[in-house]
Parts: structure tokens; C-alpha cells; sequence
């Protein structure tokens, strides 16, 4: 038992000992009862506690016959006999005749008894007026039932050896072989013979521009008066513009933060066509978006109209300037190849002109004295 157990158990013995030297006697009768026969040791049960009187004083409970110093915040824990008063469930009063009330008080109380859990007497009072006078409510007793069974105590002799059934599981453990070794046989044979006529090719892959733009046409067709999650929408719309950007300027979009992903294309403007203007307006939605999932801030619909306006034209433009760069790419080989093909022609000539049979055709076209 704690410390504060007996702190209380004494309080209210020493404080119902006060009132019966103070308070007089009245024609007041007090019982309790508790509605089940029996509980587990730790189960959670109904104590009830009622006062009748006259009704011209106030009722004192058990719990309220002790000081507030000795409860510890909203939790009670008040011992009365084998029983732990826990809370107070609810509180009620009716008049039973002409000048005769009947409260009542229903107590949550627990018992960690062994066998039987009873109090002798439950201490009630009335206050009437200047006067106290202290009632003993009849005990109350369950029995506390144990978890545990009961043991026998005779000995028994040992038993025969138990027969079980042949056990059918390593007929199915070998079909279950047995069709995995036919798969594997099937699998060799048809990779044997090479792929078949009906065979699909594996789709190809979805431009990273058209992956981008069908997901934020998604975002555009939602409500945003109606998004239950604005947070989830900002965080759809970062992993958009990062996914785009970590594939098409082939930089660490998705682990880095904004700051380094911000920095990284600036690094690589040189050989990655992002204009500086796009940049900016990345970093302006990415900040905006980092407010909003990581600052808990609740933006206005027109500010997330125009994040999601300025996020499909930064990844535009920027689809436009790689393509733009591409283009002249491919315009300087086509360039380089026309203007390697006179000098390639003036060598193969050249090669042909110097080669021995070359020279032999000539001796025999100009020998004198030869006619052809």
C-alpha cells in the first residue's frame, strides 16, 4: 500500500471521528451495495452509497469527507476496507416520501482482495446547518473470483503413448516439387525456342513533360475550396516539379533540399538549357510549398491558383529550351556530316588514284608503239 494510501485511510478515520464528537444524532439510514456477485482481482466495478433523510441538510459522501490536498489532480484513489475507490461515476438524489430524500452516489472502484472483498461500515454525514452528523453505512462484500484454476492435488500415473495419424503433408510437399520441376523444364524448353511471334514489347517510357503535365492536370481539375488535404496537394506538387527536373536536367531533385536543388541548376546552367528566369519561379513555388508543409501555414486559394499556374509554365518553358537546344544539336552534326563528306570523297579518290592497280591500267592506256 503507498504512502498516500495511508495518508487518506487515516484523514478519514480521524476526520469521522471529529464528527461524531461534533455532530448529533438524526434519524438518518445509510447502505451501500455492489450490483455483481463476483469479479476478477483488478476488474473495474459499481459501489453504490446511499443516505436517506429528511432533506434539509446536504449530503457528505466518502469522498468528499477527506481533504482536496490528499487527491492527486483528477485521479482518486481513496481505500475503504479491501476496496479502491477510483472515481466517481455519477451522483443522484429523488424523493422517496413526504420528508424523506434518498441520495445517492455511484463510485468505479476496483479490489485486489484474495477470496472475499468487504468493508464493515461506509462513513456518510449530513450537514444541517452549523451541525454535522456522521452516518456508517452497512458493509459491503463480493467475492473475488481467481484467475487462476484450482489444482489437483492427486497424482496421476503416466499415460500410453499417444497414436497420431500418418501425416499427409510429404505427399503434398513432393506434388508441390513436382510442379515446380515441371515449370522449370516448360520455362527451358520455350526460352529454347527462342521468343514467340506473340510476344509484346515492353511499352516505352513516358516522357518526363508528359508524365508532368498529366499529374498536374490532375491537380487543376480538383476544387481547392473542397481539398480536405491542402498539405498532400502541396506535397503532389513538389514531387511533380522535382520528378521533371530529376529527369530532365538530370540532377538529385527528389533527396535534395530546395536550397541545394536550387544551387545545383545554377551550377549546371552551362550544359543544362534551364533559363535563370525558370529557376527563380521554381525556387518561389518550391519556398512557397516548404511554408506550407513544413510551417503549417494555410494559404489562399488564389495564392495556390497562381503556385499552380507558375509551376506548368516554369516546366513548359523549360521543355521548350532543352528542345530549342536539341534542336541546334542536332542542326551542327547534320552540318558537321555534310561537311565531312567532300573531304571523305577527296580521300577515298586520292586512295583510289594511289593504289597499284590504278597504275598498271594507265602504263597499259599510254605504252608507245601499242595500239589499243
Amino acid at each position: 500500500m503507498t504512502v498516500l494510501s495511508h495518508i487518506v485511510r487515516y484523514a478519514s478515520a480521524a476526520f469521522a471521528l471529529v464528527l461524531l464528537l461534533v455532530g448529533p444524532l438524526k434519524a438518518q439510514r445509510a447502505t451501500s451495495h455492489i450490483p455483481v456477485d463476483s469479479v476478477y482481482a483488478g476488474d473495474r466495478f459499481d459501489l453504490i452509497v446511499e443516505l436517506g433523510h429528511d432533506g434539509l441538510g446536504e449530503s457528505l459522501f466518502p469522498h468528499e469527507l477527506i481533504p482536496d490536498s490528499l487527491i492527486a489532480g483528477n485521479r482518486m484513489r481513496l481505500p475503504i476496507g479491501d476496496f479502491l475507490l477510483l472515481a466517481v461515476r455519477s451522483r443522484g438524489e429523488r424523493q422517496v416520501s413526504d420528508g424523506i430524500r434518498l441520495d445517492s452516489v455511484v463510485y468505479e472502484a476496483t479490489t485486489f482482495a484474495i477470496d472475499t472483498a468487504r468493508v464493515d461500515a461506509i462513513p456518510v454525514g449530513i450537514i444541517d446547518g452549523v451541525d454535522t452528523t456522521l452516518v456508517l453505512a452497512d458493509g459491503a462484500e463480493i467475492r473475488v473470483a481467481s484467475l487462476l484454476g484450482e489444482a489437483n492435488p492427486e497424482l496421476r500415473d503416466i499415460t500410453d503413448l499417444a497414436l497420431f495419424p500418418r501425416s499427409w503433408w510429404p505427399w503434398v510437399l513432393g506434388l508441390l516439387l513436382g510442379l515446380v520441376a515441371a515449370w522449370l523444364v516448360w520455362r527451358h524448353v520455350r526460352s529454347a525456342q527462342g521468343p514467340s511471334a506473340d510476344q509484346v514489347p515492353a511499352p516505352a517510357p513516358v516522357p518526363p513533360i508528359e508524365e508532368a503535365l498529366a499529374r498536374l492536370a490532375e491537380l487543376e481539375a480538383m476544387d481547392l475550396r473542397s481539398v480536405p488535404d491542402i498539405k498532400a496537394w502541396y506535397i503532389e506538387l513538389t514531387s511533380i516539379l522535382r520528378t521533371y527536373f530529376a529527369e530532365r536536367a538530370e540532377v538529385h531533385a527528389l533527396e535534395a533540399t530546395t536550397g541545394e536543388l536550387i544551387n545545383d541548376l545554377m551550377r549546371l546552367r552551362a550544359d543544362r538549357p534551364v533559363p535563370r528566369e525558370w529557376i527563380e519561379a521554381l525556387h518561389n513555388v518550391l519556398d512557397e510549398a516548404d511554408l506550407v508543409k513544413f510551417a503549417d501555414m494555410r494559404p489562399v486559394v488564389d495564392k495556390t491558383q497562381h503556385l499552380l499556374r507558375s509551376s506548368r509554365e516554369t516546366i513548359e518553358q523549360t521543355e521548350r529550351a532543352y528542345r530549342l537546344a536539341e534542336d541546334e544539336a542536332r542542326r551542327r552534326e547534320a552540318l558537321a556530316a555534310e561537311a565531312y563528306k567532300p573531304e571523305r570523297a577527296q580521300q577515298e579518290a586520292a586512295s583510289a588514284t594511289s593504289s597499284p592497280e590504278h597504275e598498271d591500267t594507265e602504263s597499259t592506256h599510254h605504252t608507245p608503239g601499242k595500239t589499243p
